[in-house]
């Protein structure tokens, strides 16, 4: 059985509408811990993603932090559907260098999020053996599709 990203993805991210000023977009991102925040229509379907990387597009333009996080936002980000598998995700944001992956359903609403800090805490599920401490040497492959017995 493959291992899918609804699995260990954050269920229900917060997110804002496209309208949002840029200032009020920092300071949710500041206030709930957040490095990637999806951006939504007023359908609630996914347009863009804001992220820390985006604010730095304020330097040397003539934006201000009352204009709206659509002015620099990142468009049409990378989104799967919660049945994607983990690996597929994992490869996609490696090989990309992406920070996220927005999880949305066939209407495009955002059902979850999964970033560079939910993989590592896959990473280190992977790596942890409470039976006797010892280090161990698994294929990630058989982990994410549950094929190593005592492992998944």
């Amino acid at each position: 059985m493959t291992r899918t990203i609804r699995r260990e993805m954050t269920k229900a991210p917060v997110r804002i509408g496209d309208h949002v000023s840029i200032n009020e977009a920092r300071e949710v991102m500041q206030t709930w811990g957040m490095r990637h925040l999806p951006v939504t229509d007023s359908s609630d379907k996914l347009i863009g993603i804001l992220s820390e990387r985006d604010f730095s597009r304020l330097f040397g333009s003539k934006l201000s932090g009352s204009s709206p996080v659509s002015d620099i936002m990142t468009l049409n980000p990378y989104s799967v559907f919660p049945e994607t598998s983990l690996q597929i995700v994992v490869k996609e944001m490696a090989e990309t260098k992406i920070g996220s992956t927005i999880i949305v359903n066939y209407e495009r609403q955002v059902l979850g999020i999964f970033t560079t800090t939910d993989a590592m805490k896959v990473l280190s599920k992977i790596l942890d053996d409470d039976d006797d401490g010892e280090y161990r040497t698994i294929n990630i492959s058989e982990y994410l599709f549950g094929h190593q017995q005592g492992i998944a």
